[in-house]
C-alpha cells in the first residue's frame, strides 16, 4: 500500500452516508450473530471474550486484518484481510474481500481494530448490520454505540467493557 489518502477519502465518503440516520440500539439477548473485525496482532486479547460469546449462544463470526510480516497461522478467522494481496495499490479493499465481509449477515457488529486500521473501518462503515458497536479513538461518530479512548489500550479490557455496556441495553 502506496499511502492511507485514497482509503481516508472513502472512509470520508462512507461517513456522510451512514452517519446521517438515526442511532440504532438492540437489546443484547435479541442479538443472535455478531460480527467481531480486529487486528490479527490483537488476536491474543480477543480471544477470551470471543470464547465468552460463543458460550452465550451467539453465532460469532470474525474478519481480521493480517497486518504485514504476521502469519495467518496463529489467527483463526471467517475472513482473513491479508494487507498484501486482498488491498490494492491504494489500500482498498478488492470488491470479493468486500463482497465476502457484507455476506457475514450479523445483527450486531463490533469493531476492535486500532485507530490506522483504514481498512476495518471502511469495511465497518458500509456492512449493512443493524446495529453497530466499537471503539473511537477520535471524532469518528459512525457507531450506534461507541467507548472513546484516546489511545490504544488493553484491547481485552475495553472489549471487555463495551460488552457490558451492549448487555446492559434495554431497548423496545
Amino acid at each position: 500500500m502506496m499511502t492511507s489518502f485514497f482509503i481516508r477519502k472513502k472512509i470520508s465518503a462512507s461517513m456522510a452516508a451512514s452517519c446521517s440516520g438515526p442511532h440504532r440500539s438492540l437489546p443484547f439477548d435479541q442479538v443472535k450473530s455478531i460480527l467481531v473485525l480486529y487486528e490479527a496482532k490483537d488476536a491474543e486479547h480477543v480471544k477470551a471474550n470471543l470464547a465468552k460469546l460463543g458460550k452465550e449462544k451467539k453465532r460469532v463470526s470474525t474478519c481480521v486484518f493480517l497486518n504485514k510480516g504476521l502469519t495467518p497461522d496463529s489467527v483463526e478467522a471467517n475472513l482473513m484481510i491479508r494487507e498484501q494481496g486482498d488491498l490494492n495499490f491504494w489500500g482498498i479493499p478488492s470488491k470479493e474481500v468486500i463482497n465476502q465481509c457484507m455476506a457475514h449477515g450479523a445483527d450486531l457488529l463490533v469493531n476492535l481494530c486500532g485507530p490506522d486500521c483504514h481498512v476495518l473501518h471502511y469495511l465497518s462503515l458500509n456492512h449493512p448490520c443493524t446495529f453497530k458497536a466499537g471503539i473511537n479513538y477520535s471524532d469518528q461518530g459512525w457507531y450506534d454505540l461507541a467507548l472513546s479512548a484516546t489511545e490504544q489500550g488493553d484491547l481485552s479490557f475495553l472489549f471487555d467493557q463495551l460488552l457490558f455496556y451492549l448487555r446492559s441495553i434495554r431497548a423496545e
